[in-house]
């Protein structure tokens, strides 16, 4: 089955201690860590594809989506050691 491109997929997730860079162990600092954001990522692009793959199909998300494809609230590069976090990826052709 073909995909649109286009399609938006949205995830969202609270920062809690153990989504931090500190407890992931990427970072001596409390802040949403990088594993956290790309899992957050991923789920969203999975979320974009949802309903729309035949039996036996599946998805993987591939790297070019994160360079450029993605919007996040607050933004991915701005420490937030607590609240909520969104994001969105489009699949692209």
């Amino acid at each position: 089955m073909a995909l649109e491109t286009g399609s938006r997929g949205r995830a969202s997730a609270r920062v809690t201690p153990d989504k931090t860079a500190e407890a992931w162990g990427s970072g001596d600092v409390p802040v949403y860590g990088t594993p956290s954001l790309v899992a957050l990522l991923e789920t969203a692009a999975v979320n974009a594809v949802a309903g729309k793959l035949g039996p036996g199909e599946t998805f993987l998300p591939r790297p070019s989506w994160w360079e450029s494809k993605v919007e996040s609230s607050p933004s991915p590069w701005w420490p937030t050691t607590t609240g909520p976090r969104s994001a969105r990826a489009p699949t692209t052709g």
